[in-house]
């Protein structure tokens, strides 16, 4: 098998933030690599940096030190502009609060974040449909977020993080506004996003969805603490997963 695309590569981020004459450092010298082909879980407790890490690994963020190459490109330096062109054509966000507009249906939710990103609009709305259709939601093209339960309404977010055929999709806490059951399906249809072009990253505290995980990162206290496979990993807290 050949070997999986880096699709990310950061080196030494280290955050910190300043107020007044007081420092807190978020982060602290964290190094990792993302490929595809693979689903990967970012864990720890609240306040550890794993959100901090999320947004810095897709250049929403600077940080303090260190680098971040995306897709191959470094963007750490680039200017917000040039970077913002790197994040649209690699990357897709699924969110906790689904970030979905209320006044618009399930298609043109999807629809108007392809257009965008530059669609000819008929396009935009033909490969909306295809992505609905793809999370199941065929029947529910021209409901408004306001008709759609928690669990339709983050495959909407999900139909649109995948529209634009992104290499690496980042997920912040995807399944914690949903019940067990839901936040599982969710995940499923997550997994069956993963290919040989393509990677996803979750931040999460619920260990179940590790069932369908490649790898687990453990962050706390700003540092990762722990980073394998998901199968038999083994938390530093001594948790052991089967």
């Amino acid at each position: 098998m050949s070997e999986r695309q880096i699709l990310v590569k950061a080196h030494g981020l280290t955050k910190t933030y300043r107020m007044g004459h007081v420092e807190t450092t978020v982060l602290r010298d964290v190094s990792l690599e993302l490929r595809a082909g693979e689903l990967t879980l970012l864990m720890g407790p609240s306040g550890s940096g794993k959100t901090t890490l999320l947004c810095i690994l897709s250049g929403m963020l600077r940080p303090t030190r260190g680098e971040v190459e995306l897709c191959g490109v470094a963007i750490t330096s680039l200017a917000e502009k040039f970077a913002a062109e790197v994040r649209r054509g690699n990357l897709g966000f699924i969110f906790q609060t689904y970030n979905l507009f209320p006044a618009l249906t399930a298609l043109d939710n999807v629809a108007e974040v392809l257009a965008l990103k530059g669609m000819p609009q008929a396009a935009a709305r033909q490969v909306a449909r295809e992505a609905l259709m793809r999370v199941g939601l065929d029947d529910r093209l021209h409901h408004r977020p306001g008709e759609l339960s928690g669990g339709e309404r983050q495959r909407v977010a999900i139909a649109r993080a995948m529209a634009g055929n992104p290499a690496l999709v980042l997920g912040d806490e995807p399944t914690a506004a949903l019940d067990r059951q839901t936040g599982l399906d969710v995940v499923r249809l997550l997994r069956d996003q993963v290919n040989e072009r393509r990677g996803v990253l979750l931040v999460t505290h619920d260990i179940r969805l590790a069932q369908f995980a490649d790898r687990v990162i453990e962050i706390d206290d700003g540092q990762i603490v722990g980073d394998g496979a998901a199968h038999g990993w083994v938390g530093h807290d001594g948790k052991v997963l089967a």
